[in-house]
């Protein structure tokens, strides 16, 4: 293996070697285009803490909540879920979770980009699937 490369999702991916600071984590961006369901469109950012989980804060059914790409293991096959937060009028009560889209992970690949999404179970979810990239705040394309 070469010393720029680093195992991740099962694959190798070339890397150049930077430290793991928070600045550097968070730079990266998940752009999500095209989607049916409209409202999941816009830029992910990739969080520091949990690298598998990337953000971004909008508008659904006319309250501000968290929409967010995920990492999940599901019967033994890793997937990217794309998904959404959805809180209750009740406070007391946990949010509830509409997962719209989902994708199976390209161990090739590091980030949820470049890969084929499709439809959940979910009654919320729409066609067209959507389309997704990656890239950096630098605007590099990953």
């Amino acid at each position: 293996m070469c010393k720029d490369c680093y195992q991740m999702m099962g694959g190798f991916v070339k890397h150049n070697v930077r430290d793991d600071s928070e600045e550097d984590c968070s730079s990266i961006l998940i752009n999500i285009r095209n989607a049916g369901q409209g409202s999941v469109n816009g830029t992910y950012r990739r969080h520091c803490d949990n690298k598998n989980r990337y953000t971004r804060h909008g508008r659904y059914n006319g309250k501000d909540t968290e929409f967010y790409i995920e990492l999940r293991t599901v019967d033994t096959h890793k997937w990217w879920y794309l998904s959404v937060s959805s809180n209750t009028d009740n406070p007391s009560e946990p949010p509830n979770v509409i997962d719209f889209y989902r994708a199976r992970v390209n161990p090739q690949l590091a980030y949820p980009s470049r890969i084929s999404w499709e439809k959940t179970s979910s009654q919320y979810s729409r066609l067209p699937n959507p389309k997704s990239s990656a890239s950096s705040l630098e605007g590099r394309a990953l």
